[in-house]
């Protein structure tokens, strides 16, 4: 019965395939905090290192171990205060609701070389669910949050922190008192500060702009939409995105704040099933935001040149919070989620690395990178469920990152594709034999575009790499080795649409595209390729929900299929034949508490293999070997050091 409603959900579509919005993600279990906290606060250090603090306890992540460990317990034990870290390395920590429901005027800080926390100035009136801003100047500006336990207390006052002093002074007030607004600094210095809610407790639209220099607030345009528990973030061109939250209007809506002309405007809606509240926004390396940590476990990436959002991965538990600052961004690229209010899972973002098959000694069997936060990597060779062996893997020269994987050379073994982060339009490519370089080559791309697919497009054994800017411009380069053997511009689309994965789906041993419709995620649609020219194309159908996480050929009849999965446990594998629909079977399940980190040929013997992870202990990892029919077959269990996740999948 359930393979038969998953049939009924499959149909031919008649819509043209449109632009790509660029990346994707998968989310990873990590360390858990060994207290679990509300109201808390999640602060990044100058040592890569996460401070969490609150309710009198503070503990530190080591993205290097994926761990979490004690640290010095605060002065005062606080919920719902503010945290900045100070130029100098420092933590300020401000206001907030203490013992009693007693509303704090006190600060501390935090000093990460110690592990200690001591008492600073007050601020001129107690406040929480205020906003803090760290200027230009290196001074703090705390505005608004209300002086008492409930919204009779919104504040439309704010102070100045003086780290040099420790002390705090007023400055100007706003119009509008409210808490729980959102604030960021913008590129010219002043505060924008939106939303939050007023003394009745309702959400309100208006803004208003500090201005550090004169120490004064004035009105700027307002939101279309009231707004509270919704962050804003500022984008690399300047503007300001906020999205979702108690709003107004319909709960989807997004808007952008130009700074430019004071005005906002409305920004692409999520999808209409779509909502998000008491989440976080990241801006991510790429440039494009995430949102995610809200109570439905939903997780969208924004692209703000091409104005449209993407489903991107499923959070295993909420990370939701009131103060909406429940994700931060790491070193390594990756963002972690703090624990909702009242728990203590926490887990890791990871941006999709394009990849072809993985396979570094050619035998070939998938193998697996797993990489810590300081970017240590160790290679896995796999034989079927087991780890055959396991070498260091190699790194690049400072300040060059890994950004892509893919048999350039025909070689039979998976080598390396290298970005310069000083400097985005240099590429270097290592040849690889095993985790040993035997060569390798440089190359360039355009300002602004980034290699998002890695495949054959041209059936010569050798991996191409798909280069593709925020605008929606897109280029195949074809490589031979380290070199460029030439390039071409893919085909265009219709706007709405965006690319959802690559693989060969009519079996001519060259790569096709997998597009989505963004305005109706259930739809699909297939261009099958010759290089970069289309000469056939057809669509399918999924339940709401529904996402491709994988493309491989399941059933070994030498086409790619499709894994789709919702969230909530279900997958699905549809097996094609061409752009059409061959049949769809469902996997089996693991255990309540695992989800699937990878996918590969572990064991070169029947269909593809699924890679599980223990998200309560994320060091443990689990492989099934499946059937072409999807059936399990043999499975095996591996782990890892502390803070090592999967980096191939």
């Amino acid at each position: 019965m359930a393979r038969l409603a998953a049939a009924t959900l499959l149909f031919a579509l008649s819509l043209a395939p449109a632009h790509a919005l660029l990346g994707g993600g998968t989310y990873v279990a990590t360390g858990s905090t060994a207290h679990a906290r509300t109201g808390a606060t999640m602060t990044v250090l100058q040592n890569g290192k996460v401070l969490v603090a609150g309710q009198g306890t503070a503990e530190l992540y080591d993205p290097a171990t994926g761990t979490w460990s004690a640290t010095g317990n605060p002065v005062v034990a606080r919920q719902y205060p503010t945290a900045t870290l100070l130029p100098n390395g420092k933590v300020l920590v401000a206001g907030g609701i203490g013992a009693g429901d007693a509303v704090l005027s006190s600060t501390e800080l935090y000093d990460p070389g110690t592990g200690t926390w001591s008492a600073s100035g007050p601020m001129t009136s107690p406040r929480y669910v205020a906003t803090a801003t760290l200027l230009a100047n290196g001074k703090v500006l705390i505005a608004g949050g209300t002086s008492t336990s409930n919204e009779a207390g919104a504040l439309n006052s704010a102070d100045l922190y003086n780290p040099a002093t420790g002390t705090v002074t007023a400055t100007g007030s706003f119009a509008g008192n409210r808490f729980f607004a959102a604030s960021t600094l913008l590129d010219n210095g002043m505060v924008l500060m939106t939303g939050g809610a007023n003394t009745a407790g309702t959400p309100i639209s208006s803004s208003n702009l500090y201005n550090p220099a004169t120490g004064t607030w004035t009105a700027t345009g307002s939101m279309a939409n009231t707004r509270v528990y919704a962050p804003v973030v500022k984008l690399p061109d300047g503007r300001v995105l906020t999205v979702g939250g108690l709003t107004s209007g319909p709960p989807n809506t997004a808007e952008v704040y130009n700074p430019a002309t004071g005005v906002w405007s409305s920004a692409a809606n999520l999808p209409a099933a779509i909502t998000v509240s008491q989440h976080s926004m990241v801006l991510l390396p790429n440039g494009q935001v995430l949102a995610a940590g809200d109570i439905q476990l939903t997780s969208q990436l924004y692209d703000p040149a091409s104005n449209m959002w993407k489903a991107s991965g499923f959070p295993e538990t909420a990370h939701n919070s009131l103060q909406t600052a429940n994700a931060v961004l790491l070193g390594n690229g990756d963002v972690l989620l703090g624990p909702a209010e009242g728990d203590v899972a926490t887990e890791l973002y990871r941006s999709t690395v394009p990849r072809t098959r993985v396979d570094f000694n050619g035998d070939l069997k998938s193998d697996i990178v797993f990489e810590n936060g300081i970017g240590t990597r160790w290679l896995y060779n796999m034989n079927g469920a087991a780890v055959q062996s396991a070498t260091a893997f190699p790194g690049a020269a400072p300040g060059w990152v890994l950004v892509g994987m893919g048999d350039f050379d025909g070689n039979g073994t998976t080598d390396l594709l290298w970005q310069n982060s000083a400097d985005t339009t240099q590429y270097w490519i290592y040849l690889m034999n095993g985790s040993t370089v035997i060569g390798g080559g440089g190359l360039n791309a355009a300002p602004g575009f980034r290699p998002t697919y890695i495949a054959d497009f041209n059936a010569d054994l050798k991996a191409d790499i798909v280069w593709e800017n925020s605008a929606g411009s897109r280029w195949i380069y074809f490589m031979n080795g380290g070199s460029v053997a030439s390039f071409a511009a893919v085909p265009t689309a219709a706007p709405g649409w965006e690319i959802a994965g690559v693989g060969d789906f009519n079996g001519d041993h060259r790569a096709d595209l997998l597009w989505v419709n963004t305005a109706a995620p259930t739809h699909y649609w297939i261009y099958l390729l010759d290089g970069a020219s289309v000469i056939g194309n057809g669509g399918v159908n999924v339940a709401p929900g529904y996402q491709p996480t994988w493309i491989g050929d399941m059933n070994r009849d030498g086409t790619s299929d499709i894994l789709w999965e919702n969230g909530t446990n279900s997958r699905w594998v549809y097996t094609m034949n061409g752009a059409a629909l061959g049949g769809a079977f469902s996997l089996p399940p693991a255990a309540p508490g695992w989800s699937i980190v990878g996918v590969g040929d572990y064991d070169n013997a029947a269909g593809l293999d699924l890679l599980w992870q223990n998200t309560a202990n994320p060091s443990q990892y689990w492989v099934y070997l499946l059937s072409t029919a999807g059936t399990l077959v043999g499975n095996g269990g591996l782990s890892v050091a502390p803070g090592y996740m999967p980096l191939t999948h």
